[in-house]
Parts: structure tokens; C-alpha cells; sequence
């Protein structure tokens, strides 16, 4: 798929030596940067929930498809 990941490094647009770190010495074509996303369940009910987990839990249990499911991994929602 061509998508190289990094880690460990600070963005610096501004600096070249970021840009080659990165496998881009002649800088990315565009840039699209995401802050502040905050992921909202509190719509879910709580059956679908996971009490414990990264951040305190309340992650949406999903099966391998994506759906969403129970606690128990019975199917919650159809597509």
C-alpha cells in the first residue's frame, strides 16, 4: 500500500532534517494534520461497552468484521 510509519520522531515540518528521517527529502506534496480527536461513546449502551481498557475502558466491542457487539460477543448490530 506504499504507507511508511515512524516513530520516536517529533513533527517538524519546518525542519529538513525531519522530512528526510522521514523518507521525503524533498518535502510531502500535502499535509493533513488531526488534533484533538476525541472518540464518543456515551450514545452506546452500556452493554456494548468494555469496563476496563486503555484510558479506563469504555471501548466499543466490535467482532472481526466491525461490528458492533455484547459483551459477551453476541452480535448488536446488523449492516
Amino acid at each position: 500500500n506504499g504507507i511508511k510509519q515512524f516513530y520516536g520522531l517529533k513533527y517538524a515540518p519546518d525542519d529538513n532534517e525531519f522530512w528526510t528521517k522521514i523518507k521525503l527529502p524533498n518535502k510531502a506534496d500535502k499535509e493533513y494534520v488531526c488534533i484533538g480527536v476525541k472518540a464518543s461513546n456515551y450514545f452506546m449502551p452500556p452493554e456494548t461497552l468494555s469496563e476496563k481498557g486503555p484510558g479506563g475502558g469504555g471501548w466499543i466491542h466490535m467482532d472481526m468484521t466491525l461490528a458492533v457487539c455484547t459483551k459477551d460477543m453476541k452480535l448488536w448490530s446488523k449492516d
